[in-house]
């Protein structure tokens, strides 16, 4: 993982990006080698429906009333289209513990590891750290939260 981290900062990237897409890497394999692999699938997946179902809605009240993810909940990430670029319409605010992780913590990561953060501009740039800052709150909580039943 260190020639890939300083892959990153040589792109510009800063060390909480590096390290949230670190955190996420190591919660997602854990999930597929333990309780939260995907059932359905035959090929291991991550189970982020799972997930949520064990930490149930108490988790997403208590995540959205510490105010420490509120863009992400508030204002969640867009999806990059094919054709279009961003999507053009603001996505739904996030209410429940599912998509808190699912178009929360999860697009975050899929924006992050496929390029689609920190480019363009400095607002933009701003928004994509608040988004990372408060995706990296959510997952921890999730790994305390659910200590003992991951991997």
């Amino acid at each position: 993982m260190d020639q890939k981290r300083e892959n990153l900062r040589g792109m510009g990237w800063p060390n909480e990006a590096i390290a949230f897409l670190e955190m996420f890497a190591s919660a997602e394999g854990a999930m597929k080698r333990g309780k939260f692999a995907n059932k359905n699938k035959v090929r291991a997946e991550a189970d982020w429906g799972a997930l949520a179902a064990e930490l149930k809605e108490e988790f997403f009240v208590a995540i959205r009333d510490s105010k420490k993810a509120s863009t992400l909940i508030e204002t969640p990430p867009k999806k990059f289209m094919r054709d279009t670029g961003w999507q053009n319409d603001q996505p739904a605010k996030i209410e429940s513990v599912r998509d808190l992780f699912v178009r929360g913590v999860c697009m975050v990561r899929n924006n992050l590891g496929h390029g689609d953060k920190y480019i363009g501009t400095d607002e933009d740039r701003k928004r994509d750290a608040i988004l990372i800052t408060e995706a990296t709150y959510v997952l921890r909580q999730a790994l305390v939260n659910a200590q003992g039943k991951i991997g």
